[in-house]
């Protein structure tokens, strides 16, 4: 394994190391069924991370929302 960056700090060093394994494994996937192509797993990946953070910001939309008719009142 390849590691062309080491992070000191434990949460971003973990979580970088995390998303490099997804990666990997889509890389892997691909290569698997004949198609090593880099910029087809980068496309799927990046589709993956915003399927995964579709919710949070469903989430903060609502409480702007929220946040915009209280702040009137305040």
């Amino acid at each position: 394994m390849l590691t062309l960056t080491k992070v000191s700090t434990p949460i971003i060093g973990w979580l970088a190391e995390a998303l490099g394994w997804i990666m990997n494994g889509i890389y892997a996937f691909f290569e698997s069924m004949g198609i090593a192509n880099i910029g087809l797993c980068i496309i799927v990946f990046t589709l993956i991370v915003n399927l995964l953070m579709t919710p949070l910001r469903i989430k903060q939309q609502k409480n702007s929302k929220v946040q915009a008719l209280i702040s009137p009142e305040m």
